[in-house]
């Protein structure tokens, strides 16, 4: 397995986003630059975009399928907007590119950074060409071949937990509902399908058809710097504590066991050890949930809640009461301690934009141990861990986020 663990030198101290599941008129340069702007404002005059030293752009389209024509012309946007001095990095995924600036911070490279995502999904011409073999499967728009292998492994955990088609549903209403903008729904409004039995609901996860969307647009942006200067700009840092990155040597569904992710359980050991905590001490957690079973595969590859996962995550569901109308799922271990699971909504709530629905929900993490929150779940949260992963779940990626 290829490994990374980083105990990252560096603080968030802002963030900005572009309202997520839209489509924008914008081009994919003047949407990045947008957001790069808006995160500099909702800076509050503290810096200027003179005062960054780098940019750390993760976007799918800009790093894989542009091209090195279409690289050249967002590099100009950019260059016109931020001087030509500026370092412009580019990967195609959020924590690929929170792993290097961290580097670079930490060799004093840098002292100001923007962690910036941004994507275009809703425009063809810049994945026209994504059902080409010869690019990365894990850099391409979903597609049937993960989505068949999902619902394949969703039948395969309900027969080896003799758990039913039912208990995987409510999960799939859950992140449904958590997807909604409609502030008047409330999950009763959705439990009802289950009883449906005749008429399943699309995002059924024994189907091909169960997937958050991937044809929206996203751009999202945080500056980070030293853990030395946090305090100057911001009186409440949170602190990347650990960040981790471990790839498997093949697909979760070539090995003994197709009900867990070999890189996970490595990258949240090595996370947990690097940032000298146990899973227990974690008051939020956000989870990759682009489909369903991939969920309950997450929270046991963590070492949160034991196998199987899925039959927990029901059994709150269902005794929920059907007024109920917060995003999350409230869990308490062994201990009595509380955990809040995808604080602001799934993956469903954002999109599955690769490159950008990370760093939504890195921002949402953000949010809550800052108390910045529009729906704050917690009072005084501590800790939080941000859970990442490619489509074929080979790679798993754990960061570790504390405040003081």
């Amino acid at each position: 397995m290829g490994e990374s663990c980083t105990e990252a030198p560096v603080a968030i101290i802002g963030s900005f986003y572009v309202k997520p599941m839209q489509r924008f008129l914008e081009t994919f340069e003047e949407l990045a630059v947008s957001a790069a702007i808006g995160t500099i404002k909702e800076f509050k005059g503290q810096l200027s975009l003179n005062d960054l030293d780098a940019i750390f752009l993760s976007s799918a389209t800009a790093a894989n399928v542009i091209g090195k024509e279409g690289q050249y012309a967002w590099e100009t946007v950019f260059a016109s907007n931020f001087g030509l001095n500026i370092g412009l990095h580019t990967f195609s995924k959020g924590s690929e590119a929170l792993h290097h600036l961290m580097t670079e911070i930490k060799a004093k490279e840098s002292e100001v950074v923007l962690l910036l995502g941004c994507d275009k999904r809703s425009d063809e011409q810049y994945f026209s060409d994504i059902s080409n073999k010869g690019i990365d499967p894990n850099l391409r728009l979903w597609n049937w071949n993960w989505q068949n292998v999902y619902a394949c492994t969703a039948a395969k955990y309900l027969y080896e937990t003799n758990l039913i088609h039912d208990d995987l549903i409510t999960m799939a209403i859950n992140d449904k509902y958590n997807s909604t903008k409609d502030p008047t729904k409330k999950l009763k409004d959705f439990l009802p399908l289950i009883e449906k039995s005749e008429k399943r609901p699309l995002y059924d996860p024994l189907t091909v058809d169960d997937f958050a969307s991937t044809t929206f647009d996203g751009a999202a942006g945080l500056i980070l710097c030293s853990s030395e200067r946090a305090y100057d700009y911001v009186k409440r840092p949170v602190f990347v504590k650990s960040s981790t990155s471990v790839t498997s040597s093949s697909e979760f569904w070539n090995q003994k066991n197709m009900l867990s992710y070999p890189a996970l359980a490595k990258a949240a050991e090595k996370a947990y050890k690097t940032a000298q905590i146990k899973s227990k001490d974690i008051d939020l957690v956000s989870i990759d949930t682009k489909v369903t079973i991939i969920g309950p595969l997450v929270l046991e590859g963590l070492g949160i809640m034991e196998f199987p996962a899925l039959k927990k995550i029901s059994k709150y569901i269902t005794i929920l009461d059907p007024e109920f109308n917060e995003s999350h799922i409230r869990y308490h271990n062994n201990l009595g301690n509380e955990l809040i699971i995808n604080p602001s909504g799934s993956t469903h709530y954002f999109g599955n934009i690769p490159g950008v629905s990370g760093l939504y929900r890195l921002i949402t993490l953000y949010e809550q141990l800052t108390g910045q929150a529009e729906n704050q779940v917690n009072n005084n949260p501590k800790l939080a861990l941000l859970q990442e992963q490619s489509a074929s779940g080979m790679k798993q990626m754990v960061h570790i986020l504390e405040v003081e």
